[in-house]
């Protein structure tokens, strides 16, 4: 390597270093955007594959676009850059990027080294001018990745990354396998007495919304929509029940299986009948009894 190469390698090497950090600042901030739109938008199963995808995509393209910012202020660049500051001719400087030629074309090894040095001597003057250029689009570089990192991490905090929902997000594999699963719905009772209410419970992972549908004998099927928690539960009491209820739950194309609440009639007495059964001692059978309005006299120690 040239020493004119060496010294603009070195001019140049901060804002590479720089401008390459700026890129992945930005793509933090995209990515942390992502993850706060992702939160927000859990447990829905699509917007969190999304939100993941998108993720990985950023990353990739950050990752190759912070070797392409090394090559933005590479020697070449940096090269014409001195060129154009020292008023020299266009490839005084970036002519001696290349290797040495070997001995076998003929080349002046003495020619190319004064020449290797007085292009170096043009870097070195160069050099205070050049900075100030490459520190503008470096300064200007950072600024964007802050405000982008800053941006993305508002965001991501303002999308409670630690509340309930959020597990949806951080584990999208799971995620997407609740979304397969059935619609749960129980009742804390199945038996019930007329006039008495129930507690329904239904689970659907992955879920923000549900359906709750109930009919009685002989009646269509009524809706109810529900709001489902973080969990992707929803709790609802329903009742008074003055008849047998059949209840089963949907979400989008899952199903829960039809649950029924029967309800108890109440008891009553349609006939009464009584039998006085005598003591031992008077031998006597047992006898039915007219129950009515007036006292009847039986014997001490007969049994009703």
């Amino acid at each position: 390597m040239t020493d004119t190469a060496l010294r603009l390698r070195r001019l140049g090497s901060p804002h590479a270093r720089a401008r390459a950090g700026a890129v992945l600042l930005t793509s933090a901030g995209v990515v942390l955007a992502l993850a706060g739109a992702g939160l927000a938008l859990a447990p829905r199963v699509a917007p969190v594959l999304l939100a993941w995808l998108l993720i990985v995509g950023v990353v990739g393209v950050a990752l190759w676009v912070a070797r392409r910012a090394r090559r933005i202020v590479g020697p070449p660049v940096v090269g014409r850059l001195v060129e154009a500051a020292a008023g020299t001719r266009a490839g005084s400087v970036v002519g001696l990027l290349a290797p040495p030629p070997a001995a076998t074309t003929g080349a002046s090894p003495e020619l190319l080294r004064l020449a290797d040095q007085r292009a170096a001597v043009v870097v070195t003057r160069a050099a205070p001018a050049v900075q100030r250029a490459l520190a503008r689009g470096t300064r200007d570089w950072l600024l964007a990745g802050a405000v982008a990192a800053l941006l993305g991490a508002a965001v991501f905090v303002a999308a409670s990354p630690a509340a309930g929902r959020a597990a949806a997000f951080w584990h999208p594999f799971r995620t997407l396998a609740d979304a397969r699963s059935p619609v749960r719905l129980s009742v804390d009772r199945t038996t019930v007495r007329r006039g008495d209410s129930v507690t329904v419970t239904v689970e659907v992972p992955a879920a923000t919304r549900a359906t709750l549908w109930t009919r009685r004998p002989g009646e269509p099927w009524t809706p109810a929509p529900l709001t489902l928690d973080s969990q992707g539960r929803a709790v609802r009491r329903v009742g008074p029940l003055d008849s047998d209820l059949y209840l089963r739950a949907s979400s989008g194309t899952r199903r829960s299986l039809e649950r029924r609440v029967t309800v108890q009639l109440p008891a009553f007495i349609a006939a009464l009948q009584l039998t006085a059964r005598y003591p031992a001692y008077l031998s006597h059978p047992d006898e039915p009894l007219a129950p009515g309005a007036d006292t009847i006299a039986i014997p001490e120690g007969t049994t009703i």
